[in-house]
């Protein structure tokens, strides 16, 4: 392929962005692509689920992208992504709290919220 035939093969390519899948909706996503711009790729699903506004993500949004393969490069069981909404939900809750608080640990520097929760052991999808 001739670099032009490879240029404007790149400039017409069909993509079907995450957004159009039912329950994620666009500005979810649009949220996720701006985070991932400004602050660099997600490092796993608590970080996904930290550095996103909390109101942009609901459960049937995290089942939707997990359905589609979207968390596959960080955790290739989706069935255990998808079912784990609440862990990752309270997590980011816990650390978001955690960033508005002006007030030290008890214990120190390290409130323990740092330690990541397990995500709910289950087998995938067959």
């Amino acid at each position: 392929m001739s670099q032009e035939q490879e240029e404007n093969s790149t400039k017409y390519a069909i993509r079907f962005g995450l957004g159009a899948i039912k329950a994620v909706g666009l500005k979810m996503m649009e949220n996720a692509v701006a985070n991932r711009v400004k602050d660099g790729d997600f490092t796993d699903l608590y970080n996904f689920a930290e550095r996103l506004d909390s109101k942009a993500i609901n459960k049937k949004s995290i089942e939707a992208l997990a359905k589609a393969g979207a968390f596959d490069h960080v955790e290739k069981n989706r069935r255990k992504v998808a079912e784990s909404y609440d862990v990752l939900s309270n997590y980011a809750n816990e650390k978001k709290e955690q960033n508005e608080s002006n007030q030290m640990s008890l214990f120190g520097a390290s409130s323990g919220i740092d330690d990541k929760p397990k995500l709910k052991e289950i087998d995938d999808w067959s």
